[in-house]
Order: C-alpha cells, then structure tokens, then sequence
C-alpha cells in the first residue's frame, strides 16, 4: 500500500529541477524539446552500457564493479551529451538555456527514472519508514546540479576544444567513484550525502560560473 508521505521525497527530488526548468524554458517550445533531448541522451546511454555491466558483474568483485560502473556511466553519458547538444546548441535560441535545459532534462529523467519510481516499489517491498528516502531525494538534487555543470563543459568542447570531453568523462567518474572511500569511512546516508555534497556541490557551481560567460559571449 502505497504511503501518502512517501510523495515528500519524491516532490524533493523531482520539484527543484523541475521549477528551474520551467523558469529557463517558459513557454518556448524549443526548450522543453532541448529538456527531453537531455533525457533521452540520458536513457540511451544507460541502456548501452547496461550489457557490459552484467556481463561484468560475473567477474569482478563489488568494488571493481563500481569502479567501472562509475566511469562507464561517464564515458557513454558525455558522448551522447556531446551529441546531443552537437545537434542542438548552434541552433536558433540562446545557448546557455539550451545547456541549462538539456541539462536539467538530463538529470530529471535520472531523477524520475531511477529514485521516484522505484521508492514506491522499495516501500512495498521493505515497507521502510518514508525519512529513508529522503537522503535519497537530497543527492538526487546533487547530481542535477552535478549534470548541469558537465552539459556546460561538454558545451564549451564545441566551442573550444573536444579535449574537454575527457575532463566531463573523468570528472563524471570520479564524483561517481567517490561513494567507495567514503563508504570505507561511514555508512551513514546523511554523512554521505553530505560529503559528496560538499565535494561535488563547490567544483559544480564554478564549472557553471566560470563557463557560462564565456559561452554567453559566443555569437551565433
């Protein structure tokens, strides 16, 4: 049976990036199909990489497993962001609302795809108390903020040098990766959120300062 509570980590995950899309986006039609591109790059890629993974998973330990399930999630998701925005960025509108919404439609649809529909089903399943989720919710806004930063990297290799491809690719595996030390250290969901949040939230928010000039300043 389904708990009503169970809506407030859901809305926590999903409610954020999805006011700051329909801020960025409005009413141009452009950029709700520049959110859905996002997403559907995102979607891609999981399912590309998902045989390798099984088949991985017969051979190597758990930690090994994580190691290149982190940097595989890097690799397949900042080529099809690469491609994605290849396709879209140039084309008419401004380019740093088509990063922000492909973006935000990037994370969203992990947002939607892997936390708020499976709480329900973790909860029929364990019947855990709603407070469980909510770590969950709180890194799922991390990691939204952590795809806006990379779809601004990924955009400035187009207009700079496809060499920063390679830093979205580790930069993505490494925040990835960052769940094995810390969980050497404390098991604890809100420490760990915690943690990551202050080491992903930081680098994020200046890759975004830091780029989002310079691709302003590129005229079309």
């Amino acid at each position: 049976m389904f708990s009503i509570l169970l809506t407030i980590p859901i809305l926590l995950a999903i409610l954020p990036g999805l006011i700051a899309l329909m801020l960025i986006a409005k009413k141009k039609f452009k950029l709700w199909l520049d959110g859905c591109l996002g997403g559907g790059g995102w979607l891609l890629a999981l399912v590309l990489r998902l045989p390798i993974l099984q088949f991985s998973a017969k051979t190597l330990n758990p930690t090994h497993l994580s190691l290149l399930a982190a940097f595989m999630a890097g690799i397949f998701e900042e080529t099809f962001r690469y491609l994605v925005l290849k396709y879209r960025l140039f084309s008419e509108g401004n380019l740093c609302k088509t990063v922000l919404s492909v973006g935000l439609g990037w994370g969203l649809t992990e947002a939607f795809l892997i936390y708020a529909l499976q709480v329900p089903l973790s909860y029929t399943i364990t019947g855990y108390d709603w407070t469980v989720y909510l770590p969950g919710a709180f890194e799922r806004n991390i990691a939204i903020i952590l795809h806006v930063a990379l779809t601004f990297i990924i955009a400035y290799s187009l207009i700079s040098n496809i060499r920063y491809v390679i830093l979205a690719i580790f930069l993505h595996g490494a925040v990835n990766s960052l769940i094995i030390p810390i969980l050497y250290v404390t098991k604890d969901p809100w420490i760990i959120e915690l943690i990551l949040a202050l080491i992903t939230v930081p680098i994020a928010t200046c890759i975004i300062m830091v780029l989002k000039p310079k691709i302003s300043s590129i005229k079309q």
